[in-house]
């Protein structure tokens, strides 16, 4: 489609600038806009050649911006390694087709920044989960509360955020850099706000196979 509406672009543009047709040039007249602002206008029609010249040249446009988009989107749709870590879903399932990684995981990372007041109810409903997560950890970041606290007593993990400045993806982020290498193939892992709570058939419902 690109490539067809640039080829489009090009041709208008040439017949516009091989037509032989003359047309005498008017003078624009000349007029204000409410009465303030001065402009120049013409009443009649522009010609065929200035209509085919600004056709093509907007289809080229397009094309030219279409083009670059395709090559932006295809560039972040790549990962860095793509030997290692390909994100092409097709790749990734040629290469595992017929092997089996064990049973599907899930980790629940909970951001939480001085939430003493509902981590709580957060915990339990992770907790009271019909498939409940293998792993919950707490992402402590600067707390001088007792959210720290609350969640070690209800038998949860925490992970102390150190120096961190970016706020909430700040603490995932070093919270993730000591997770993922552990994680496996069937290893998931899932973010929850501090505030928030599911439904008890949640997790069953969105881990695959559930």
């Amino acid at each position: 489609m690109i490539l067809g509406a640039a080829l489009l672009g090009a041709l208008l543009l040439w017949l516009a600038v091989s037509s032989g047709e003359h047309e005498t040039n008017r003078a624009p007249r000349t007029g204000f806009v409410f009465g303030a602002w001065k402009v120049l206008y013409d009443t009649d029609a522009p010609s065929s050649r200035v209509l085919l010249a600004a056709i093509g040249l907007a289809l080229l446009f397009a094309a030219g911006v279409a083009l670059l988009e395709r090559r932006i989107a295809t560039r972040a749709r790549r990962s860095e390694d793509l030997h290692r870590l390909p994100l092409a879903p097709k790749i990734v399932m040629a290469e595992t087709r017929g092997i089996d990684h064990g049973p599907v995981t899930i980790t629940v990372l909970v951001p939480a920044h001085n939430e003493a007041a509902c981590i709580g109810q957060t915990l339990r409903s992770l907790q009271s989960q019909s498939q409940r997560p293998e792993r919950i950890v707490v992402v402590a970041d600067n707390c001088t509360d007792a959210t720290e606290d609350i969640a070690l007593a209800l038998g949860v993990e925490v992970f102390t955020t150190i120096g961190n400045t970016r706020k909430k993806a700040g603490g995932l982020n070093q919270a993730l850099r000591e997770l993922l290498p552990g994680q496996g193939e069937n290893d998931l892992v899932m973010v929850m706000d501090a505030d928030t709570t599911l439904d008890d058939g949640f997790l069953e419902a969105a881990a695959p196979g559930g």
